[in-house]
């Protein structure tokens, strides 16, 4: 099983038996193969950025229980089994994989704690037992959090308002926050702080900037607030990971 998650440009995967894979940016591709003989194609004169994990059966038995994705080896061939938004979680994961700057000792734990996380956002769905409720959303319901989700990622400086959000999204406040709590076990405000907090982390531990700095970038007019809310969410001073 190879998880493909699509950083940047787009790119696709044609087998030798007629098989296709699309992969792009911003959404997270899962297939699996028994053989890769094909030819990659690439958009001419654009850069591309993938991130992507190979796992076998015997790791996701170990992690998942035993034949817990029996039923997706059983075709020959390249099998496409999901192409969607890459998830927050996933997002923060794979950026701390890139990015943070953690000491030599314990580096291969971190990035082995920030994959196992990744893995586990991108491969929930795939495990996810149907409840007795699972009918009242359907994929129209999920594209619609996946926008409101996205809209406050790229907009977390300047976040709309709920009721904004939500005629963004096509529904209305009440059904954004159940789509919000059903999906994302939050709510648009809840998931917009960690967003904020986790983006005013990377900066303050990357670039170790001063924390009007880091509270102007994710939003904050005062940087006394901005620490209040920090302090709050990671039990540690902005400060304190300015310095590190």
């Amino acid at each position: 099983m190879v998880i493909t998650l699509g950083l940047k440009g787009r790119s696709r995967f044609s087998g030798n038996q007629g098989n296709e894979v699309i992969f792009n940016e911003g959404y997270t591709s899962i297939t699996t193969f028994n053989s890769s003989i094909g030819e990659r194609h690439y958009e001419a004169n654009k850069s591309i950025s993938q991130l992507r994990f190979s796992l076998s059966k015997k790791w996701l038995d170990r992690y998942f229980g035993e034949n817990k994705f029996k039923q997706f080896f059983n075709k020959s061939g390249i099998q496409q089994l999901s192409h969607q938004s890459i998830s927050y979680q996933g997002i923060i994961a794979a950026q701390q994989l890139l990015t943070s700057n953690v000491s030599s000792e314990v580096r291969l734990l971190f990035m082995h704690g920030q994959a196992m996380s990744l893995l586990a956002a991108e491969l929930s769905h795939l495990c996810e037992e149907k409840s007795e409720h699972s009918g009242r959303f359907n994929q129209k319901d999920r594209d619609m959090a996946k926008l409101a989700r996205d809209i406050l990622f790229h907009e977390f400086k300047n976040p709309p308002s709920v009721e904004d959000l939500s005629k963004r999204a096509g529904t209305n406040q009440f059904k954004l926050k159940k789509l919000f709590h059903h999906f994302f076990n939050n709510t648009p405000y809840g998931l917009l702080l960690e967003i904020r907090m986790n983006n005013a982390y990377q900066l303050l531990e990357s670039t170790r900037c001063h924390v009007s700095v880091a509270a102007d970038f994710v939003g904050y007019s005062h940087a006394s607030n901005f620490s209040v809310a920090f302090i709050k969410h990671f039990g540690i001073s902005p400060k304190v990971i300015s310095k590190k």
